[in-house]
């Protein structure tokens, strides 16, 4: 999942378990178009990788940042930015449909992720008729 600074859906993309984090990041980013607002990326230490970060520079333009816990702290710690995706998946959690996977195909648990975050977005623009 890719969001904006303030958590709101700009792509998804569901793919099997059995995919590893990294290459899950490749197939995803490479499936999609990019947007040319995009400067920034921040990751957490699964997706860390010097090719990734590369590839991100030439094709995409934009930095990849990857927050790693600190090593001395214990516990839980809040890292920087993380807060921004959890809160994406919370709102997946609100939305009924979501609460399991019903859906046969990635592509339409994509398409119903896209759904929730559209009338999540419409509540926010006219909250009276939603």
């Amino acid at each position: 999942m890719v969001t904006d600074s303030q958590g709101l859906l700009m792509r998804v993309v569901v793919q099997a378990a059995n995919i590893q984090e990294r290459q899950g990041a490749w197939d995803g980013l490479q499936r999609r178009a990019p947007n040319p607002r995009l400067r920034e990326m921040r990751a957490d230490q699964g997706y860390r990788s010097a090719p990734l970060a590369t590839w991100c520079h030439q094709h995409l333009n934009a930095r990849l940042v990857v927050t790693s816990r600190d090593a001395r702290a214990g516990g839980l710690v809040v890292q920087h930015g993380r807060w921004v995706i959890e809160r994406g998946f919370a709102w997946f959690g609100r939305d009924r449909r979501l609460s399991k996977d019903y859906e046969q195909s990635p592509l339409a648990s994509e398409g119903i992720i896209d759904i929730a975050f559209i009338h999540l977005f419409l509540r926010r623009l006219s909250p009276k008729i939603y």
